[in-house]
């Protein structure tokens, strides 16, 4: 039977509210856990959404298993594994382990696990032991580095091994760079796009110019990108980050509703969304121009009667092809005008009507000429003739206008 203390304690107010914060502290904080990947259960390879089963490397811990949830790159049973996330309660599912982030764990006995995965052509369990009885708990990293010495180990063919060492750098490559991408806080669903972008030139890419991620990678933003510089030392004021924040401000006015904003207020948003010094505005700006990714314009319709703008080049070429196909638009109606009143005056012309009429049957040559003689002299002949039009109109249009 509780006391009165725990009476108190079970039933106040303000201290269940502070057990309830402290467990709700204790779900969220981070933590690190290992383990050995024993099942993919689920894997959305365009999202990189995972639910995976993780059984611990303790022995003491031997056939305890924790699910695993997040977007990872997608992994192979048997390979070891460190996440770093936090643990959640799933209404249906139970205690979960939310990962952010993860790191392969090279071991001798999860690199055996991983050759014999069937992940690499040519490897099967006997090759895998070859493989590393020859190199030892290092195969990994030695065949990272170098997948053409596999031709070194005793008993496997050459037209095997070189199977094996391409499969291997093919392996390699796509790995090597979702590791990167994730080591910067990219989601796998995100990773593989970028991957599919630029192939293996991804990484020499990136460090290149992080910020290009932005232009050429559907989905990714300048935040990303700035992300990704920032983890790689480049510094808040380098001429790349500047450029790119140029372009990011004109992005942002144009979702204000702006298609072309003054060169001054550009170099002013820029510098105030990268809390950088003004001065180092303009100079991007005008290297952007050169470059063709920024239009820029004279307005005469600024203060000084000289006022340059800028556009985007995609806000650009939407404004003027809009312009062109109003002039043209405006054109086709003067036409229209021109025949209705080309017409008018062949009403009024009666001396050089000439209006046939389609072949019908049951009527004789003779009849036909004598009824086009009547309506050639008649004083109602320019009327027949603009009816006549007029239906040929109307039936052209319904002609246009029928779909099937």
């Amino acid at each position: 039977m509780p006391s009165a203390n725990d009476y108190y304690t079970l039933n106040c107010p303000t201290c269940s509210d502070l057990q309830r914060n402290s467990r709700v502290q204790m779900t969220m904080q981070q933590e690190t856990i290992e383990g050995v990947v024993e099942d993919i259960i689920f894997h959305n390879p365009d999202t990189g959404w995972t639910v995976l089963s993780l059984s611990s490397p303790d022995p003491r811990r031997m056939g305890e298993e924790t699910i695993v949830v997040g977007k990872l790159l997608e992994l192979q049973p048997g390979e070891t594994v460190r996440f770093t996330g936090s643990w959640t309660v799933h209404k249906e599912y139970g205690q979960q382990f939310k990962a952010d982030a993860m790191h392969l764990v090279r071991t001798e006995a999860s690199a055996q696990t991983y050759l014999a995965s069937g992940l690499i052509e040519g490897v099967s369990k006997q090759t895998a032991r070859q493989i590393l009885t020859h190199f030892g708990a290092k195969a990994l990293e030695i065949l990272d580095e170098t997948p053409t010495r596999i031709h070194e180990v005793p008993g496997i063919a050459t037209k095997r091994a070189h199977i094996i060492a391409e499969s291997w750098a093919e392996q390699r490559h796509s790995r090597k760079v979702m590791v990167f991408l994730q080591d910067h806080g990219i989601t796998a669903g995100l990773a593989h796009k970028i991957y599919e972008t630029y192939g293996e030139d991804t990484i020499k890419e990136i460090q290149a110019d992080p910020y290009q991620l932005a232009l050429d990678v559907e989905g990714v933003g300048f935040k990303t990108a700035d992300q990704i510089a920032r983890g790689m030392g480049l510094s808040l004021e380098s001429s790349e980050r500047v450029r790119a924040g140029v372009l990011h401000a004109l992005a942002t006015l144009s979702l204000d509703g702006h298609v072309y904003a003054p060169r001054p207020l550009v170099a002013e948003k820029t510098a105030e969304i990268l809390d950088v010094p003004l001065e180092l505005c303009d100079p991007a700006i005008t290297a952007l121009i050169k470059k063709g990714d920024v239009i820029s314009v004279k307005s005469k319709q600024g203060p000084s009667g000289n006022l340059e703008v800028l556009y985007s080049p995609t806000m650009f070429e939407n404004e003027t092809g809009a312009a062109q196909k109003l002039l043209a638009l405006a054109t086709a109606k003067k036409s229209a005008l021109k025949t209705e009143k080309a017409i008018a005056r062949i009403g009024s012309d009666q001396s050089q009507l000439s209006v046939s009429q389609p072949n019908r049957p049951g009527r004789t040559p003779t009849q036909r000429s004598h009824r086009a003689a009547r309506q050639h002299h008649s004083p109602n002949a320019g009327l027949f003739a603009r009816q006549w039009l007029h239906v040929r109109r109307n039936k052209s249009r319904r002609s246009r206008h029928h779909y099937y």
